[in-house]
């Protein structure tokens, strides 16, 4: 896939510099969140050495193998903190390293701070006109999305909300394959908050005093909705649970883009 391909040039360019030169390196620096983070052979210094070994590590496990990653190593590549070692990881680390290598200072917290970074750059040509194409009513649209890799292969997956009056109410999921965006099914409800625990999504909603929670997993191209909590309870304990909405939104909540900044509606 292109978006891939970016990276893997950039990575092999890498590679040859490293094996064919000596890079200056970047010191790993040290903060309250992240320590050492992106140094995966232990030199005390991020370079483009560190993100090959990230980007090896990923195209290991995605041809079905093991990492070849210790665990201290496995920790050290996880810079964006998702229990996961992915191509996003070996460009967050590149992005470490240029930013540093340019004098700018930057903590890992900021580099990773915008999840959908990678979306966003390297996934412009597919979802962009994709998004600029969707034409929903407005009684139908929640008139917002979301970038987030359900199935943790690199690539982050588009999540749409949308309902149809009270009802239908639901969230469709595309993704890319085969150079292109194909649907991939539906997650959970319109109404939910989405977010990222432990490396794995869900979606929580209330509506009219009923509690539902859902896990969100994903094969290759298929997504799977589970409800691992429901329960009815109308007023003191909603209150708690809208509290711990707005908590999970701020902890670990997906950030929120609008739809109509791609797509005007129509009646």
């Amino acid at each position: 896939m292109k978006h891939k391909n970016k990276l893997l040039a950039l990575a092999a360019a890498g590679v040859l510099t490293v094996t064919g030169m000596t890079m200056p390196a970047v010191q790993a620096a040290s903060d309250d969140m992240y320590d050492m983070y992106g140094d995966l052979d232990g030199d005390g210094a991020v370079t483009i050495s560190d993100a090959y070994r990230a980007l090896r590590a990923y195209s290991r496990v995605s041809a079905g193998g093991d990492s070849g990653l210790t665990d201290i190593q496995q920790n050290a590549a996880d810079v964006n903190r998702d229990d996961f070692v992915t191509i996003e990881d070996a460009y967050y680390i590149l992005k470490y390293y240029a930013e540093h290598f340019a004098g700018n200072q930057v903590t890992w917290e900021e580099v990773t701070r915008e999840t959908v970074v990678v979306a966003s750059e390297l996934y412009q040509e597919y979802y962009e006109p994709f998004l600029r194409n969707i034409k929903y009513r407005i009684s139908d649209a929640r008139g917002s999305y979301y970038f987030a890799d359900l199935n943790h292969d690199g690539i982050k997956e588009l999540i749409i909300p949308h309902c149809t009056y009270a009802y239908d109410s639901s969230a469709d999921v595309y993704t890319i394959s085969g150079n292109r965006v194909v649907y991939a099914g539906k997650a959970g409800d319109a109404y939910a908050t989405y977010y990222c625990k432990n490396g794995i999504y869900y979606g929580y909603f209330i509506k009219g005093g009923n509690r539902t929670i859902h896990k969100i997993t994903m094969n290759q191209t298929t997504v799977t909705t589970t409800v691992v909590t429901q329960e009815y309870s109308p007023g003191e304990q909603e209150a708690k649970w809208m509290q711990e909405i707005k908590d999970l939104e701020e902890q670990c909540g997906l950030p929120t883009y609008k739809l109509d900044d791609f797509s005007p509606f129509y009646e």
